[in-house]
């Protein structure tokens, strides 16, 4: 750590001077910093042109698996422009592909024999976190649905609509993967996300990764559900159960209230799991997998509302915890 005086010059001016090793490395003549005040410390950022670091270049190699890798990368690490180029031409097909499933805002604007052109056409603005949440919330639910009429009637189409809205849970996650890695180091984003504080990053990482979770596990109960004759009674109550506490941790999280929060870790927490004995021995391990995906949709939720709680003791003054 580096320590400087802060020196008055003239009147009313202060000033600090900065390392030269820093200067060297990150600044040049008539570059402007930016600084924010946090609490009791100030940061400094510096200003860049708009595109500079939001642009970069691929090469390909003939390695589409690697290609894709190197994409998704640099789409979560907030790049806008990302040229792909290639000695030899390149299939655009599968690249668009990938693309339209994975990445939100990302469109291929250029394609020639050896370049391709992708662009991101959203802007953070337009598409606050807290939209983002709520759009994940919505298609949960509605797997959640689907998942229990299959346990109840006909089932011939449900893991096509289970797909579908799982794929879009994942393509919602890795723009929310984006965002809050870009607003964990920018104010600016930070203010365009409506995104509180750079600690609330962390939290809502852990959310949005539950989040992702739930949706490959139910997912999985799906799968399951299509390989089976019927499913008991007693499981579907149970993911009943379940989903009630994934509710109510969300309505925590949108609210920001703790005691929707303790409500719903109390809810998981005292959940009871299917018992052994209501199944044969052999018909239960068929039913396993289901159920352990039950269970852990259940301590995921509980994850949530542990995240809320740390979030709305983090939000408090100190003052708070003595009155």
């Amino acid at each position: 750590m580096e320590k400087r005086k802060v020196q008055k010059t003239g009147g009313s001016t202060y000033t600090v001077s900065l390392p030269k090793e820093w200067a060297e490395d990150c600044l040049d003549f008539g570059d402007y910093l930016s600084i924010e005040k946090n609490e009791n410390h100030l940061k400094l950022f510096l200003e860049r042109e708009e595109e500079e670091n939001k642009r970069t270049s691929i090469k390909f190699n003939n390695e589409t698996q690697t290609l894709f890798r190197k994409t998704v990368s640099l789409y979560l690490s907030g790049y806008d422009h990302i040229n792909v180029v290639s000695r030899t031409d390149i299939d655009t097909k599968d690249l668009e592909k990938m693309v339209k499933r994975n990445m939100v805002g990302m469109e291929v604007v250029k394609s020639g024999d050896s370049k391709i052109e992708l662009k991101n056409l959203v802007r953070y603005e337009d598409l606050p976190f807290q939209q983002v949440l709520v759009r994940i919330d919505s298609l949960l639910k509605e797997i959640i649905n689907e998942i229990t009429a299959a346990m109840e009637k006909e089932k011939s189409e449900v893991m096509d609509q289970v797909e579908e809205k799982e794929q879009e849970v994942d393509r919602m996650y890795m723009l929310g993967v984006r965002q809050l890695k870009q607003a964990s180091t920018d104010p600016d984003t930070l203010e365009k996300l409506e995104i509180d504080s750079e600690s609330e990053c962390v939290s809502l990482r852990v959310v949005l990764k539950s989040l992702e979770r739930i949706g490959d596990h139910l997912k999985k109960i799906g799968e399951e559900i299509e390989e089976v004759e019927e499913v008991p009674e007693n499981y579907r109550l149970y993911l009943e159960d379940v989903e009630s506490c994934y509710r109510t941790a969300m309505n925590a999280l949108r609210k920001k209230d703790p005691g929707r929060a303790e409500s719903a870790i109390q809810e998981a927490r005292s959940t009871p799991e299917v018992p052994e004995g209501d199944l044969e021995k052999e018909k239960y391990l068929t039913y396993r997998e289901m159920e352990n995906s039950i269970e852990r949709i259940k301590l995921l939720s509980d994850d949530i509302a542990e995240v809320v709680m740390n979030i709305t003791i983090e939000e408090r003054d100190e003052k708070d915890f003595f009155e």
